[in-house]
């Protein structure tokens, strides 16, 4: 009778572990805010296209993230309007050629934020107004991010930005037009691999479990002779 009982425990008790072998993949979340002084640049580079260069620093960014570099590609939205009927300039930027209307042939980019050993690499899609009138620049979008170094290995997210600059119209500095942004980071980052449960232990658990059962039966029936 003892038999029969481990003869049918040891496979169920196998199949019930082993249908729970999974791996739990962890993320750790990294919310924070950053306000960088900006110099940026907007230059010509095919009719109806401008090329982008926004350089930021600060001197308190979370986690050393003290310096940013973005590179991308504009498309004058409003080419009937601009600059005969309105001193307003509005573009799109991307830092993919194709996604604004740009041959595939030429170079992506992608932006920089930088903190010693800590990085983060995006993608950039945003909007922007420059009034040659008022001398304002107003504009936002959204960074994806694709990677890291450092705590931000493997990182995934993005980052939403408001920037505001002003300048002289009639006296545009080579170096950029300065302003100020604030950037939302919102991050996230693998953890290692967290096993619930391995084939090992599951061996080992039945193993037990039928080991515990025969020396009992066996005790049992040598009681019984006694």
């Amino acid at each position: 009778m003892v038999r029969k009982s481990i003869a049918w425990l040891i496979p169920t008790v196998a199949i019930a572990v082993f249908g729970t072998n999974l791996r739990a993949q962890a993320q750790t979340t990294k919310n924070f805010e950053i306000q960088y002084n900006t110099l940026t640049q907007i230059v010509p580079f095919q009719p109806g296209f401008v090329r982008a260069t926004i350089r930021g620093t600060s001197s308190d960014g979370a986690f050393g993230l003290n310096s940013f570099l973005s590179e991308t590609y504009g498309r004058l939205d409003n080419p009937d309007e601009f600059p005969v009927v309105s001193p307003i300039a509005r573009y799109t930027f991307n830092s993919e050629p194709t996604a604004i209307g740009l041959p595939s042939t030429l170079p992506a980019f992608f932006d920089t934020y930088s903190g010693g050993a800590n990085q983060l690499f995006g993608k950039a899609d945003d909007r922007a107004e420059v009034n040659f009138a008022t001398g304002n620049i107003q504009g936002g979008g959204t960074i994806t991010i694709f990677g890291g170094t450092g705590v931000f290995e493997n990182a995934t997210g993005k980052i939403t930005f408001t920037q505001q600059d002003a300048f002289d119209p009639s006296n545009i500095p080579p170096e950029g037009v300065p302003g100020v942004a604030i950037l939302k980071f919102d991050i996230q980052t693998p953890t290692r691999q967290v096993p619930e449960y391995t084939p090992t232990y599951t061996l080992v658990s039945a193993g037990l479990v039928g080991a515990v059962l025969l020396k009992r039966g066996k005790r049992q029936k040598e009681n019984n002779f006694l």
